[in-house]
């Protein structure tokens, strides 16, 4: 859909996202969209941990304006409008790595990647990352969570530790300083160095077994 909105006069367009939760159930994965003369061109990382995301995109004028002159309809407008001068400097406003060049091998690897996880199952990775919203904005030091031996206490217990993973490889694979600083912060230990997913779960969850009428021996 964001795609078509150029697909016909041209034009490049940006769709940003927001990120994270903000008190209520939803979940923003914070994934942007550029778009250029129908095509996309550049796909933002969805569900990291960073509160902020910068996603850099370089627009290609000469593009844009090649595909609306191949336009009939372009033509005519032009042909009743001032013409403008222009002028050719050559001079490179910004430098920037190959991977942001929409045309580069190492952009289109990337952007295959991206579309790739666009299209992966959510529901595995977002409320997991949705608690972890919760505990940072609430101040909460973890969870209790009653056992009862069924389906869905076992369900929530596997969300929390694919929390815990994320985290993880957040923390200790990626080396992001503002993230461990927030899981201190949250288990209130201010040296704390986990060494496997396990280490974050004995500090952000606690259980009790819940037998009722219906339970077995």
């Amino acid at each position: 859909m964001i795609a078509e909105l150029t697909q016909r006069h041209g034009g490049s367009y940006s769709y940003v996202n927001v990120k994270g939760a903000s008190g209520d159930r939803a979940y923003y994965d914070g994934g942007c969209i550029f778009t250029e003369n129908g095509q996309v061109r550049f796909l933002s990382e969805l569900h990291t941990l960073d509160e902020v995301q910068v996603t850099p995109v370089i627009v290609n004028l000469g593009f844009i304006r090649a595909f609306r002159l191949a336009n009939k309809s372009f033509q005519k407008e032009s042909n009743c409008v001032n013409k403008i001068p222009r002028v050719a400097i050559d001079v490179n406003v910004a430098v920037c790595d190959e991977e942001y060049y929409c045309d580069s091998p190492a952009h289109q690897k990337n952007l295959k990647r991206l579309t790739d996880l666009y299209h992966y199952p959510h529901m595995t990775v977002e409320p997991s990352l949705w608690l972890w919203e919760y505990l940072k904005k609430t101040g909460a030091s973890g969870f209790f969570l009653p056992l009862s031996g069924g389906l869905d206490s076992a369900a929530v217990a596997m969300v929390i530790y694919n929390m815990a993973d994320i985290l993880y490889k957040t923390v200790v694979d990626q080396k992001n300083e503002v993230i461990m600083e927030n899981l201190r912060k949250v288990i209130r230990k201010p040296d704390f160095n986990p060494t496997s997913p396990q280490d974050i779960m004995k500090e952000i969850l606690w259980t009790t077994y819940l037998a009722n009428m219906n339970t077995t021996e």
